[in-house]
């Protein structure tokens, strides 16, 4: 494993899922007809297709968390204690070291 981010280790594993999905469909787009109602091979490919989106879908979910949780941490503190504020710079440190691009 080499030394790249995780935001750039992240965009490479979206963009890889978006290609394997792009194959998929160019696959499935030029299957030959007619197509079996047992055609295992041509569900199989449909099946792939479905996991991918559902992969990608929940890359996207957690960029939208990793967002809703700077937002929360950007907003005001008023009345914070030491604690509080400390706890608050770690999440803001640990959250720029993990965030997707």
């Amino acid at each position: 494993m080499d030394d790249r981010s995780i935001p750039a280790l992240w965009a490479d594993l979206q963009r890889h899922l978006q290609d394997r999905v792009a194959r998929l469909n160019a696959e499935i787009s030029h299957y030959p007809t007619p197509i079996a109602r047992c055609d295992q091979h041509l569900a199989a490919l449909l099946e792939q297709r479905s996991a991918l989106h559902g992969r990608l879908q929940q890359m996207d979910e957690l960029a939208g968390a990793i967002r809703a949780l700077e937002s929360f941490l950007a907003s005001s503190a008023d009345g914070a204690d030491d604690l509080e504020t400390a706890l608050r710079t770690q999440l803001r440190e640990t959250l720029s070291r993990l965030e997707p691009a």
